[in-house]
């Protein structure tokens, strides 16, 4: 009885392990810029093992997606801290940057409540010139390379420039 009980409790934590969480995120930042460094903030509560984050920017401008010279996407996402909610550093690796696909890839694992800090560059080139002027907007997107956690966005993870 205890082998079976024992094997039930082992098969439920591999599900859960397995199936990921949904993580809400709540994005702080300021008014988006072209030609700016834009600072945002994003808190969430860790989920105790390996999480693979990659959080990548993209512009659409128009309803149609945007490239900025030398077919890159126009924006550069730089990670500059991430804390736990006492202000105490929480250990990461950066995996990659990846500058054609405006992302970049963090490993971490906490339970604390997070706070991550980072920058997103916007290039000057993405300014329009001509006289159809649609606006321009920015969306993030959060994923873990593992499939394993779904992160929600609230907050600004689309806006305007």
């Amino acid at each position: 009885m205890k082998k079976l009980l024992l094997s039930f409790c082992a098969l439920l934590l591999i599900n859960y392990i397995s199936f990921g969480q949904i993580i809400q995120v709540q994005i702080t930042q300021d008014t988006l810029r072209a030609c700016s460094v834009n600072s945002v903030t994003a808190d969430f509560i860790g989920t105790g093992s390996p999480q693979y984050l990659t959080i990548r920017g993209a512009l659409n401008y128009g309803n149609n997606s945007y490239e900025s010279c030398g077919k890159s996407p126009g924006v550069l996402v730089e990670i500059l801290s991430l804390k736990n909610n006492h202000g105490t550093p929480v250990g990461y690796a950066l995996q990659s940057t990846d500058t054609i696909n405006a992302g970049v890839e963090i490993l971490f694992s906490t339970t604390d409540t997070c706070v991550l800090t980072y920058r997103i560059h916007i290039d000057c080139a993405v300014i329009p010139t001509g006289t159809a002027i649609y606006p321009i907007y920015l969306n993030q997107f959060w994923t873990d390379s593992t499939s394993s956690n779904t992160y929600n966005l609230n907050g600004t993870g689309t806006d305007s420039l």
